[in-house]
């Protein structure tokens, strides 16, 4: 496993000063000793690797060499999620970021549950970020997830820079396999819209909302899924067609 750490200004500076917890994970948790070597990350495609510097209590990474990675996306997926338990948010977000999802939009809908979660997912932000940071570190993601501001659905059905838009839906007509198969080559290199919905489901009036702007109704099987597993099983399957 790659001995990895995040650096936000990465291409500015040579020598960054550990904080105590990054100083914690490295000589505790990974048992890196001085002139150890560690990979650093920016989250937006620029690498180094640095060695692992130690004088006393100081520690420090000092920069070696780097180097500018290509973007990973064969598709640029983007999922809608609904405000769901932070939780459960929370897990969805982090093996989203595992499964190269490019980009995560929180909203509510009509169903969405009213117990303060819009405020909850808005106050937690800060937190979502440094999850993915720290999913990154581990799986070795070099550009990280996007997450957008919470919007609400009619906001999120005006989003109209995607090749593709689909809305996931138990009624659907279209199977999300048959859409694959068939859309495969087609969807290399384009941008996807995916809206998952709340435990609730979708209004009618909201599924014709969406095909009025052109969202293609599609069904995953014939179980109703929670939010975060479905969020998580279109992930999975988009990956195995397009990453393995």
């Amino acid at each position: 496993m790659k001995k990895r750490l995040f650096v936000s200004d990465l291409v500015k500076r040579k020598k960054f000063p550990l904080k105590d917890d990054e100083k914690k994970y490295l000589l505790k948790v990974l048992r890196l000793e001085d002139g150890d070597g560690v990979e650093l990350f920016d989250g937006s495609g620029n690498i180094a690797l640095s060695k692992l510097r130690i004088r006393g209590n100081v520690a420090w990474v000092e920069v070696v060499e780097r180097e500018r990675v290509p973007s990973p996306f064969k598709i640029h997926l983007t999922i809608g999620l609904s405000a769901i338990r932070v939780q459960n948010f929370e897990w969805a977000l982090i093996k989203c970021n595992e499964l190269m999802v490019e980009t995560i939009i929180p909203f509510f809908s009509k169903y969405t549950i009213s117990t303060g979660r819009e405020k909850r997912i808005i106050d937690k932000i800060d937190r979502f970020k440094k999850l993915v940071i720290e999913s990154s570190r581990q799986c070795g993601r070099n550009y990280l997830l996007y997450i957008k501001n919470l919007r609400g659905f009619s906001e999120l059905l005006s989003e109209d820079d995607y090749d593709f838009k689909i809305l996931l839906d138990v009624g659907g007509k279209k199977g999300f396999y048959s859409f694959l198969n068939n859309k495969r080559e087609e969807l290399f290199g384009k941008k996807i819209l995916f809206l998952i919905g709340p435990e609730g489901g979708w209004s009618m009036d909201e599924i014709e909302k969406a095909k009025e702007k052109n969202f293609l109704h599609i069904k995953f099987g014939n179980s109703i899924l929670k939010s975060e597993t479905a969020a998580v099983a279109v992930a999975s399957s988009f990956y195995l067609f397009f990453y393995s």
